[in-house]
């Protein structure tokens, strides 16, 4: 029943946006190229009388007896302008202009060519209808697409937050600092193999090699911060903590500057996924995009398969619950806070390499603002909730896509904080609450 729910709300919401879209289309003026007085000229000898061009440059007249360009059309005629035609046509030598004329083309658009050569479509509106509908729905379908793609990436790293949390009760703000040491790690080891220009390795083989490289990096550097900066702090107050992993997360950002000079880092051009896959309707997805959605799922399956169904898994969710009972009953506590970093920093050093070919460039920056947002997808979930964490990011990745579809796209990081503020008012244990002992909430 919850599932049926779910997937008609999803469905209301598509359809509200897809409205949205529509309206927002038909409410902007249309491109337009013409002379007014060519589209009387033209029109005038077909029959139509009261010819005018309103302020959003739609065309309108009427015709007392239609012609056998508009089969049989009689009344009030309204033309929507499309994009105008690149291909221009040859006016001949020894003429200064063209005869202005439209005429129908074989998709049953109005073609008018102008004097100087250029060419622009016309639609009726039943045509201007569906063509805003199919256009409305493609734009919120290549928006969903993009935000499953971001998705992706928010939900690798949101797990790791939710995993420290679950066990330690701490929010390791450095988690967004180990995503990028994974972002470097692959670009280095890309360079390492591309450094004769062309990749040593067939691609497949380059990439999965540099994907253990980057989850291996981002796991060092996440153990080392544990060893450094979390456990002489384990029994302190968690503010304490939190203290820690700031000053942690400005260390491992001035580090990185150091090694690259404060330097953009490109990925090898050799490296990246080009081109894309059409799908449906104009619509297409990338192929970096194909990459990070199949990763993104295989790495968390696997995840969620480890944390339920195997021996360490189970010492994790026993930790998780009572730290001092489960150590009692024999379980190395150090040993699974130790594991419970190396996989949520390997899961974002995964992240890393996929953020990295697919904007082509990193920065000792680069993990602050995708950490935050990371953070607000786990707690949009639901703290500790590892399911919580994976929809979170997905949820955050296509809210944030489908946000800058209406709004200017400097303002679509207002999104991920202005969600995190309304569910820690309104829900503050996440869309699928917080797993947390009893003791510990």
């Amino acid at each position: 029943m919850k599932i049926i729910k779910l997937f008609l709300s999803i469905a209301g919401i598509l359809l509200l946006l897809i409205a949205l879209q529509f309206y927002r289309q038909s409410s902007e003026p249309h491109s337009f190229i013409w002379e007014v007085p060519e589209i009387e000229q033209v029109f005038t000898a077909l029959g139509a009388k009261e010819i005018a061009v309103s302020e959003k440059n739609v065309v309108t007249f009427t015709l007392e007896q239609g012609s056998a360009l508009f089969d049989g059309v009689q009344g009030n005629v309204s033309l929507y302008p499309s994009a105008p035609l690149e291909q221009t046509v040859e006016i001949p030598q020894g003429q200064d202009a063209l005869e202005p004329k439209v005429f129908r083309n074989d998709d049953g658009l109005f073609q008018f060519v102008f004097s100087d050569g250029q060419q622009q479509l016309f639609r009726t509106a039943a045509q201007e209808r569906m063509f805003s509908m199919k256009n409305a729905t493609r734009q919120i379908a290549l928006q969903v697409i993009n935000g499953v793609t971001l998705g992706g990436v928010y939900a690798l790293v949101a797990v790791g937050y939710t995993l420290v949390y679950g066990i330690m009760m701490m929010i390791n703000f450095a988690h967004g600092e180990i995503f990028m040491f994974g972002a470097y790690g692959a670009f280095f080891a890309f360079s390492a193999f591309a450094a004769s220009g062309e990749l040593k390795l067939p691609w497949l083989l380059a990439f999965l090699a540099s994907l253990l490289i980057a989850m291996a990096v981002s796991a060092g550097v996440g153990l080392s911060t544990e060893r450094a900066a979390y456990r002489p702090l384990r029994n302190a107050p968690r503010l304490t903590l939190l203290i820690s992993a700031i000053g942690a997360s400005i260390f491992l950002q001035n580090v990185m500057m150091l090694i690259t000079s404060g330097r953009i880092k490109y990925y090898p051009n050799n490296a990246l996924v080009k081109g894309a896959i059409p799908l449906f309707g104009g619509v297409a997805i990338e192929k970096i995009g194909i990459l990070i959605i199949a990763l993104s799922i295989a790495m968390m399956s696997g995840l969620y398969l480890i944390i339920q169904k195997t021996k360490i898994g189970k010492a994790i969710r026993a930790v998780a619950e009572d730290r001092n009972t489960a150590s009692l009953m024999g379980i190395n506590v150090n040993q699974i806070i130790v594991t419970t970093f190396l996989l949520g920093s390997s899961m974002a050093g995964a992240g890393g390499i996929m953020v990295g070919l697919r904007d082509t460039q990193i920065n000792h920056m680069m993990g602050f603002l995708p950490g935050m947002k990371a953070f607000t997808a786990a707690v949009l979930g639901g703290i500790g909730n590892i399911p919580g964490a994976m929809l979170g990011g997905y949820f955050l990745g296509v809210a944030e896509a489908l946000g800058a579809q209406f709004m200017p796209a400097e303002y679509k990081d207002v999104i991920a904080f202005t969600l995190l503020v309304f569910i820690l008012i309104f829900r503050p244990t996440g869309l699928m609450g917080e797993v947390l002992a009893t003791k510990k909430m």
